[in-house]
């Protein structure tokens, strides 16, 4: 496994940590690559800057979720060199490091890192991280993603990275419509306006 001491850890707001932590990077179609990210002082109040000022709202949280899963995307592309992958997992018009590229194991391995993290520096007041989910109609066309719930009434909902270009954010959406497939907002939004 890469090491990769990119940083050393922590005091975000009124939280101060003894030791280190390090977060595990997935690449490469299914974990095939991996890294280790240790998260310093900078990191982690640039990350509490992002949840300022606190959310107010569940759905204000999960706005400062996506940007800061965008964040940590763009932070670990340039160190892990993951900075060029783009949403989905091929695209036959676009040049990039294959070796590079992300689908959706890594993609939910790492966003759900990056959920456990923000839940460890006490930035995640609405929210807790839960254990990434998977759904398949059929045996080939399987998908994997970070899923969070709302810790005021156990509302669960997907966290899903794969979507979308690097460092760009996450789609967030209640799971049982990310288990019906049903295409998430954004992706909604550009359609509309590309016709």
């Amino acid at each position: 496994m890469k090491y990769l001491s990119i940083i050393t850890l922590l005091a975000v707001a009124s939280h101060s940590w003894a030791t280190d932590h390090a977060i595990d990077i997935c690449y490469g179609f299914g974990c095939k690559q991996q890294a280790t990210m240790v998260v310093d002082d900078a990191l982690a109040e640039m990350l509490g800057r992002l949840f300022q000022p606190v959310a107010t709202t569940a759905a204000q949280e999960r706005e400062q979720i996506a940007r800061a899963i965008a964040y940590l995307e763009r932070h670990v592309g340039k160190a892990v060199g993951t900075d060029a992958d783009i949403g989905g997992n091929f695209d036959p018009n676009r040049s990039y490091p294959q070796r590079y590229q992300l689908d959706c194991i890594d993609e939910s391995r790492n966003t759900t890192s990056y959920l456990r993290l923000l839940k460890q520096l006490g930035l995640l007041r609405w929210h807790q991280p839960l254990d990434r989910r998977y759904r398949s109609r059929f045996l080939i066309d399987g998908h994997w993603t970070a899923v969070i719930e709302n810790m005021e009434n156990s509302k669960q909902f997907a966290v899903d990275a794969w979507y979308h270009d690097n460092g760009q954010p996450p789609e967030i959406q209640p799971l049982e419509d990310w288990l019906q497939r049903k295409r998430p907002h954004r992706l909604l939004d550009s359609a509309s306006t590309s016709t």
